[in-house]
């Protein structure tokens, strides 16, 4: 037996070498470019391999039934993986023997008589050479599966043409994965053919599959929180639409699935949508066919009401460019024509209205006319206001600043403290008009990601900045784009003028991709998270470049498009500066330069003087006051910290008005809502960092074996209302609007009640503020140790009491939960 399976094995190396040469042969022959490929060479060898291929069949097979049981698996494996290189090869032959037999076919096709003559000509007729067509992979998708076999069918299967045994070389170099896998125990011959495509069509072929793939698919779509998305609505209508058409293909109706369908896309689509299709249907029962008809004209609608909206540019920047210029005296005599509330004139805001200065008067005015105290319009009062104003002067509730009470204070002690100062004040007014004459910065608007999360683009506008060692990024493109910290740095930013002493900052580092202009291609840059680069650019008439000849041809990074104010989100200091830039430079006679850079040419130098349309304008105010000599530094620091005196109580007071309106009781426990400090930072989603703290909390935990223990906590949280589970669908929600709390266990052995109790962290950060930082902090609940102790001594008898969970019985409002 032993010595059988040595000749087996022996011809089997033999068979596979000489296959080896002739593969090596075939390959080169059929990867020739030259037009000398003889159709009897090419089905020579092509013959020759498949024969080889035929007798290291019968040996291999003959090999298996000498070998171990056990080795027989890892033997086919090997087996078949040997030989995809030549299934391929062969592949490649019969693809050129098509091609070749088919411009024979057209040379003969194209010989005719001209006739009486008794002359005959050969022409080929002129024709473009098409593309080759690939055949379909297949790796095991049931979604994909209808799609390869239509295609395989047509090109392979339905081929009389093709022997089986051919067609079983195409099909193994068409699947690959477990498709591959399925088939691979199939010894290569021609009757394991048919038996291969039984056993995939039974595998991932079966109706039942395919349709429970296509539902689950149809379960996991997206959901649009906006209605202004309108690519990801016509992605998610695509994805629905094509689910229901491979569908309809395994004879399932929209009757059998729509009334499942129908809530889950109710719950997908955003708010607006749901809306109007509601309003079509008028209480009757939904029908799908006829919803996906209803969301299809509306997304068709919109989509032409945007393409609209973006063609109106051009007319704006015309209407701009046919305007007179102004001249001074008519820039000085512009006012508003809106008058003012309170005294009926024009030229000022209500806030800064002279006659009418008193806060007590211009309620007055306010309550005669209606008008709301918080925005001042007249169709409501102020308790139906719906703006969440705040007056920025005082910092308190809701009302406008022209009423605000410590502004007319601060007027009328002004007023008084200083009537002497203000006798002797003067004020000079002058306006003056010059040509604007702008100097361009190198500039451009690119499209930036993160690696991690390619689908999330943001436009923003890069700095390129020579003269900065480093490069930045500020906190708002990084918020957006939810970089992640790839470490930090301490660094000194001294500015413009600055002196020495420079304070170190701890900055973190980020890598962003910065999307090249000309190709598909990124640039990968790492910087320093900033609040703020700068402010916006102004006076960059990037437009006026337009018109220079040698400019004409070039494709700018930057413009002015609709947003040319447009803040700079990145600057590229020296460190990138040099891999952004090619090396090009085309000069102007009128004075800007170009340079070539991966996102663009970018322009920057002077733009000379403007055209006539072009005009800045100033505003020179001097004020040439005389201070009394009664008044001293002494006697105004101290009138300052009067008043700031003065307001520390009153903030404090209206935050806890507000919080002890917004207390209720639910019949179970007292319910507030977070008292949120307004105009505070976006909180940043903090998912993550939860999720890893989590992690490491249960293998401290288990390793001191309490994590029973603190898993009862939260179940007796759960049962008794005080937690809630987040819903699958919820997790991971839009930026800003959700925001998670870690949680840590304090054990107290000393404790006889609660020895481990759950301390939620409020203070986590994680690129942005904390919960508490964007909440006002309440007052100070820990008695006073001398209080306790007059108390205690009342009465006779002392009693100490414990509050079970006190804290925990009071709960958060509905709409501030995901807080």
């Amino acid at each position: 037996m032993e010595e059988k399976l040595a000749r087996a094995k022996g011809r089997h190396l033999g068979l596979g070498a000489y296959l080896k040469t002739l593969l090596s042969e075939l390959n080169e022959y059929v990867s020739s470019e030259s037009g000398d490929c003889e159709q009897s060479k090419l089905l020579g060898l092509r013959n020759n391999v498949a024969s080889i291929i035929e007798q290291l069949a019968t040996v291999h097979n003959e090999i298996l039934s000498l070998i171990d049981p056990k080795d027989i698996e890892p033997e086919i494996i090997c087996h078949m993986k040997a030989l995809e290189p030549c299934h391929q090869v062969l592949a490649k032959a019969d693809l050129k023997l098509e091609e070749i037999k088919q411009g024979q076919s057209n040379i003969n096709s194209a010989s005719y008589s001209l006739g009486a003559a008794g002359l005959s000509t050969n022409r080929s007729p002129a024709h473009c050479k098409l593309p080759k067509l690939a055949l379909p992979e297949f790796t095991g998708e049931p979604l994909d599966w209808q799609g390869f076999w239509d295609q395989y069918q047509v090109s392979i299967h339905s081929n009389i043409n093709i022997s089986d045994i051919d067609k079983f070389n195409y099909l193994k170099g068409c699947v690959k994965g477990e498709a591959l896998a399925a088939i691979s125990g199939l010894t290569l011959t021609s009757d394991n053919y048919q038996e291969a495509v039984q056993v995939l069509k039974d595998r991932f072929g079966n109706e039942q599959v395919l349709i429970s793939a296509h539902m689950e698919s149809l379960l996991k779509i997206n959901k649009i929180k906006s209605v202004d998305n309108i690519k990801g609505l016509r992605m998610l209508y695509s994805h629905v639409e094509n689910c229901m058409r491979n569908l309809k293909s395994l004879k399932l109706d929209t009757s059998g699935y729509g009334s499942l369908l129908i809530p889950i896309l109710k719950d997908r689509l955003p708010d607006e949508i749901n809306m109007i299709i509601s309003r079509q249907f008028c209480g009757k029962v939904w029908n799908l066919d006829k919803v996906m008809e209803f969301f299809n004209n509306e997304l068709r609608a919109q989509e032409d009401c945007n393409f609209s909206l973006s063609n109106k540019s051009d007319g704006r920047s015309d209407n701009f460019r046919k305007r007179e210029p102004y001249t001074a005296s008519g820039l000085f005599s512009q006012t508003s024509k809106t008058p003012c509330i309170y005294c009926n004139e024009g030229g000022h805001l209500p806030s800064r209205c002279s006659k009418v200065s008193n806060h007590h008067s211009r309620k007055d005015i306010l309550r005669k006319k209606g008008r709301c105290f918080i925005c001042l319009d007249s169709r409501h009062i102020a308790k139906n206001c719906t703006a969440t104003y705040v007056c920025k002067r005082c910092n308190k509730g809701k009302h406008h600043i022209s009423i605000c009470e410590a502004a007319s204070g601060r007027r009328n002690a002004s007023k008084e403290n200083g009537s002497k100062e203000d006798e002797e004040s003067r004020e000079f007014v002058g306006h003056t008009g010059c040509d604007q004459q702008g100097i361009l910065l190198q500039t451009a608007r690119v499209q930036v990601y993160d690696e991690e999360n390619i689908g999330t683009q943001v436009a923003t506008r890069i700095l390129f900045d020579s003269g900065s060692q480093r490069s930045y990024i500020s906190d708002k493109v990084r918020a957006r784009l939810q970089l992640k910290s790839i470490r930090s740095e301490k660094v000194i930013i001294k500015t413009f003028g600055q002196d020495n002493d420079s304070k170190v900052k701890r900055l973190d580092v980020v890598q962003v991709k910065v999307k090249n202009k000309s190709d598909s291609r990124c640039t990968s840059v790492e910087a320093l998270c900033v609040p703020t680069i700068c402010s916006p650019l102004t006076n960059q008439y990037i437009s006026k470049t337009h018109d220079l000849e040698e400019f004409e041809d070039l494709e700018l990074a930057d413009h002015e498009g609709d947003s040319p104010n447009l803040p700079v989100g990145i600057l590229i200091g020296v460190d990138y500066y040099h891999t952004f830039m090619t090396g090009k430079v085309v000069r102007s006679k009128a004075g800007p330069v170009a340079c070539g850079t991966k996102v663009g040419w970018v322009v920057s130098g002077k733009i000379g003087t403007g055209p006539p349309d072009l005009h800045c304008f100033e505003t020179h105010i001097l004020r040439a006051s005389v201070e009394c000599k009664e008044t001293s530094d002494a006697l105004r620091q101290v009138l300052d910290t009067f008043w700031s005196v003065e307001t520390i109580g009153s903030s404090s007071d209206c935050v806890v008005s507000q919080f002890e309106n917004d207390i209720g009781h639910d019949g179970t426990r007292y319910v507030t809502k977070l008292p949120f400090k307004p105009d505070h930072e976006q909180l940043p989603d903090n998912f993550r960092v939860c999720e890893g703290r989590l992690t490491s909390l249960k293998r401290r935990l288990t390793s001191k074996g309490i994590l029973r223990e603190y898993d009862t906590i939260f179940t007796e949280y759960e049962k008794s209302g005080i937690i809630e589970r987040v819903p699958s669908h919820e997790i991971g929600g839009e930026v800003g609007g959700v925001h998670y709390l870690p949680h840590r266990p304090v054990v107290r052995e000393d404790k006889q009640t609660t020895k481990i109790r759950a301390v939620f962290d409020a203070s986590c950060q994680v690129n942005g503020p904390s919960l508490n930082q964007c909440l006002y902090s309440g007052p100070n609940l820990i008695a006073k140790i001398f209080d306790i102790l007059v108390r205690f001594r009342l009465n006779k008898i002392g009693i100490l009491a414990d509050i079970k969970q006190a804290f925990l019985n009071i709960a958060i409002s509905r709409e501030r939960r995901d807080f």
